[in-house]
């Protein structure tokens, strides 16, 4: 999952706390778990976020409103590993393409140019099946 992300928001500083908006959209590159298609999964969000210094307490203290606190070192704040953290609860933990994708039943060349319907790969092992049934009879 290798997502393509635009970020922007807010920040705004009072003393040593920094309170943070976020918004960000977006597409996740995911391959269908069913028919093994390569599809973009779009993803949007907001996120507020409180971060308090290190020595403070109050380090991932959920509030009733949608903010998260957290704390911050040696004077950085890195947003990443939490907006990937809210990214992946977006994401379907099964991958399908859509709701009517029937997946792979067999092996179909319906998606190849000009093809006759049978890998040629398969060819010799349908020689060697055909010459071991015709032995039997």
């Amino acid at each position: 999952m290798a997502p393509e992300l635009a970020v922007s928001g807010d920040i705004e500083r009072v003393h040593h706390v920094f309170f943070a908006r976020l918004t960000y959209t977006g597409v996740v590159h995911r391959e269908c778990g069913r028919c093994l298609q390569q599809y973009d999964l779009p993803v949007s969000g907001v996120r507020k976020f409180v971060f308090k210094p290190e020595d403070d307490d109050g380090a991932y203290v959920r509030s009733e409103t949608d903010v998260l606190t957290y704390t911050y070192a040696e004077g950085w704040v890195d947003v990443e590993e939490y907006l990937y953290e809210d990214l992946l609860l977006q994401v379907p933990m099964k991958a399908v393409c859509s709701k009517e994708c029937s997946g792979v039943s067999s092996y179909s060349t319906k998606n190849e140019k000009g093809s006759s319907g049978v890998d040629h790969r398969w060819h010799a092992l349908l020689k060697l099946q055909n010459s071991t049934n015709n032995n039997l009879e």
